[in-house]
């Protein structure tokens, strides 16, 4: 009988301080990517789950702050299988795109600066400074470890669309005009 009551205390003690409950929340996300243009109207920002954690999805009120500007996450991510993907914020001007992957969330134009900002997710869960956009069209910094390095701007959504920002219309006309214009020469 007395062997039963150890058993059973020990038991008791195991369930109540010997397990502890599953954490679920949004701070295994981290920034992974920053795109802007230099006039910062086309931005998006990337965050990934990093640890491959499920259950990382509840962002309802969750902060996304710049140096400038402050961006509450308005509702959880669409469902809780969070391990290893991606949430994309993306500005109107990004939203506009042709076959850009649709940002998750949207954010307000020149959210951060694009001559160089700090960002701040999840109260401190992340924090990550940058300098100066590339001037390419087609890059942005992309996370290494602590520190951001200039690479190909690939936008991934939630939904695990990915992308490629293409070179802005006005690139393609200005070439095409100078094609157009060159061709005039030569048959003169």
């Amino acid at each position: 009988m007395r062997r039963s009551i150890v058993v059973g205390v020990a038991a008791l003690w195991m369930l109540l301080y010997g397990v502890r409950p599953v954490s679920a929340s949004f701070h295994t996300f981290g920034v992974n990517e920053v795109y802007s243009n230099a006039s910062g109207t086309i931005q998006y920002i990337e965050l990934h789950e990093r640890l491959g954690a499920d259950f990382e999805g509840f962002f309802n009120g969750v902060t996304l702050t710049s140096n400038g500007n402050t961006f509450t996450f308005p509702s959880d991510l669409p469902n809780q299988s969070t391990a290893n993907k991606f949430v994309l914020l993306g500005t109107a001007g990004y939203a506009a795109i042709p076959g850009a992957p649709a940002a998750d969330f949207p954010i307000p134009s020149n959210f951060f600066n694009p001559a160089g900002d700090s960002l701040n997710y999840g109260f401190g869960s992340d924090l990550i400074s940058f300098s100066a956009v590339p001037a390419n069209s087609r890059q942005s910094f992309n996370r290494s470890g602590s520190s951001m390095v200039v690479g190909n701007g690939t936008p991934t959504n939630f939904a695990g669309q990915s992308g490629a920002v293409p070179e802005p219309a006005t690139c393609s006309l200005l070439a095409l005009t100078a094609a157009i214009l060159l061709g005039r020469r030569r048959d003169r």
